[in-house]
């Protein structure tokens, strides 16, 4: 998969899939087409990824696009009079090749770009090997810090092969200069994700079928980092969402050929599944949200911190300063956690018990709980021993609201441990460094010294921050199975177990238990990260 977009592929491979779906219910007159393509396009329209590509007007983002999609098309000009923003459609990917940003030549070419920059859930800023002007510096300042971009921008530096020399050496030479730029200006190149290609030789390589010329092109970095941001960015999960609808369709549909009981009992479930699907979505987002703050907190704490570096002569007092201002920042994002899960319990309650306890629900439960079942008897076994688990409603949300409430107990408690042993020794004795580089300095005035004392603030800090949130993601990943996965896949046995026991006599669902089977097959692809296959 080195040199696809794996959310390009798996998209396109969904589509298929959907497209298949929605023609053997249309074939077989089922009453679903008309509410699943409702579904489906609320579904697809909240998981197309955009990317916008921002920078230099001369940077070769319209090649860097043509490489990337493989279009021949899309018109690629040096000329900034004639710019505009143009949105190209590649599957479930919106592209957006913006004019140079904040160019100077038209201010309808900013409005262009700004508002290509608002809608987008990734920026690729794209400079030349001669990387940034004084300008451009701080216009890629002003939108990552000032206007809080850098979350989503990934920093490329095309048209490498005009540069003389070596590729690992130029790289190299690179990096220092950038960080030391961004350093200047109180940003850090720790911030973001960094590639340096040269996308005409990619295209060239590709179109002439050049191993070589690809290879030396090292586009296929650059399409490995998209793959890992876009990822990050959770749009993976919600392609997921669409293959999960269109199961539940087909599992519901199987099971209406069977009797009231199996149709309403599928329901029921599919209802429930949406709700652990959905309440588990919701979380992980709200907390990955407070990570990003925590984190983008930490590194406003460096910036500041690193600013006084050389300026002043810093004391203890300015490290134990630090030091609290950290401690403040984590405190309150574990609390903001712990009013996430609260809400998450909350929700549960509310959620899973409207569905048990509807009519629906307690139809199930009582034609099941007569002797004479008639239903499929495994499934049917299957199911009340959930519904058991749910019989005391309170009881199960108060369980469950303890596991929640633990997990911030935990997290507050590694916290504590980690400042005081992982972090805290560390973070001052960098700051003790940089005490001494600062009186140093402050006598001295040694620029080269200031800015290795900030480059190391900023990677200890970055350091610091990523540590924190590894804590946090551990233990919200041991809770997520257990309060999650583990009654999630309880239902889905359940739901597996209705559609094997159907009849399988019918072409009907026979069609219609091989495509779910495809279906299941490209989740599998999609959370492993592999190539796909037929199933």
């Amino acid at each position: 998969m080195k040199n696809d977009l794996f959310f390009q592929t798996m998209s396109e491979k969904e589509k298929e899939l959907e497209n298949e779906v929605l023609r053997i219910l249309r074939e077989n007159n089922s009453e679903q087409v008309v509410s699943l393509k409702e579904k489906l396009k609320e579904i697809e329209e909240e998981s197309r990824l955009k990317i916008a590509f921002v920078g230099q007007h001369n940077a070769g983002k319209s090649t860097i696009i043509s490489a990337l999609t493989g279009n021949r098309q899309i018109r690629i000009s040096a000329n900034v009079e004639t710019d505009s923003t143009e949105s190209y459609e590649w599957g479930n990917v919106i592209l957006f090749d913006t004019p140079g940003l904040y160019a100077g030549v038209k201010t309808e070419h900013d409005a262009s770009a700004k508002e290509a920059i608002n809608a987008s859930d990734l920026l690729v800023f794209c400079i030349t090997s001669s990387l940034f002007d004084d300008l451009l510096i701080k216009d890629f300042v002003e939108l990552a810090y000032k206007r809080a971009y850098k979350n989503k921008i990934i920093l490329l530096v095309n048209k490498m092969s005009q540069e003389d020399g070596e590729f690992e050496e130029l790289k190299k030479n690179y990096l220092k200069t950038l960080r030391t730029t961004l350093s200047n200006l109180g940003g850090a190149l720790e911030d973001f994700p960094i590639a340096f290609v040269d996308a005409k030789d990619y295209r060239e390589g590709v179109t002439e079928d050049d191993e070589e010329l690809i290879e030396y092109s090292h586009f296929e970095n650059f399409i490995e980092l998209l793959n890992t941001e876009i990822e990050n960015k959770g749009l993976i999960a919600k392609l997921e969402t669409k293959c999960n609808v269109l199961t539940d369709a087909i599992a519901e549909e199987i099971t209406g050929t069977g009797t009231e009981l199996d149709k309403n009992m599928m329901t029921v479930l599919n209802r429930l599944s949406r709700t652990f699907r959905s309440v588990r979505r919701e979380t992980k987002a709200s907390i990955n949200r407070k990570e990003m703050e925590l984190r983008s907190g930490i590194m406003d704490v460096c910036a500041e911190f690193s600013a006084k570096i050389g300026e002043q002569k810093l004391t203890e007092a300015d490290t134990d300063e630090v030091s609290k201002q950290i401690e403040k920042l984590v405190g309150n994002t574990l609390s903001e956690i712990e009013e996430i899960l609260q809400k998450t319990s909350k929700q549960m309650d509310d959620e899973i018990g409207g569905v048990l306890q509807s009519d629906i629900g307690m139809y199930v439960f009582s034609r099941i709980d007569k002797t004479d079942l008639s239903g499929p008897m495994a499934a049917s076994e299957k199911y009340m021993d959930f519904v058991k688990q749910f019989a005391d409603f309170a009881g199960f949300i108060k369980l469950e609201a303890a596991k929640v409430l633990g997990i911030v107990k935990i997290v507050k408690t590694a916290g504590k441990v980690g400042k005081a042993v992982d972090f805290f020794d560390p973070i001052m004795a960098t700051l003790d460094v940089a005490v001494a580089v600062g009186e140093k300095i402050a006598e001295e005035k040694h620029i080269k010294e200031v800015m290795e004392a900030r480059n190391r603030c900023f990677n200890n800090f970055s350091s610091i921050a990523s540590d924190y949130i590894k804590q946090i993601d551990q233990q919200y990943d041991e809770l997520e199975n257990e309060l999650f996965e583990s009654k999630n896949r309880q239902i889905e046995e359940i739901k597996n177990t209705m559609v094997a026991e159907a009849d399988s006599n019918s072409a009907y669902v026979t069609q219609l238990k091989s495509i779910s089977r495809k279906l299941k097959n490209l989740v599998d692809q999609m959370e492993e990260g592999v190539e796909p296959s037929e199933a």
